[in-house]
């Protein structure tokens, strides 16, 4: 598997894998946190991909998952209602994490980029989380 960033041309690609997981979700219950609905996600995504931080997990030059990964302050981490950062330290966020298969290892593929390149930039600090609630 490789990483890269991703661009306009993976939209479809990118909206596919996205449209799979959310019958994953459906399918297990899960009907809050990503909606049967593209009208926002592919502005959301586009966004991403114009400043620079969206990517795509490829194998055999198919694109198989995708991620957000943006350096610097997440406005959604600003009210925590439930517990606390373990640090204010700078860190690195990921959104919009999703595969194309079952296929095991994926994620920790792209969590341990996400840690290999925020260590580059001497960030030791990953806030994920799964939805807004």
């Amino acid at each position: 598997m490789k990483v890269y960033k991703a661009n306009l041309n993976n939209i479809n690609d990118i909206v596919n894998i996205y449209n799979l997981a959310v019958d994953h979700m459906y399918n297990e219950n899960n009907t809050n946190q990503w909606q049967k609905n593209n009208d926002k996600f592919i502005p959301s995504i586009t966004k991403y991909i114009e400043e620079n931080n969206f990517y795509v997990v490829k194998e055999n030059e198919e694109i198989i998952g995708f991620f957000a990964m943006i350096f610097g302050i997440d406005k959604s981490y600003n009210d925590i209602r439930s517990g606390k950062w373990a640090n204010d330290d700078p860190y690195v966020t990921i959104h919009k994490i999703a595969s194309k298969y079952y296929q095991k290892g994926i994620a920790s593929f792209i969590l341990n980029y996400v840690s290999e390149t925020a260590k580059e930039k001497s960030i030791y600090n990953i806030r994920i989380d799964t939805h807004k609630d």
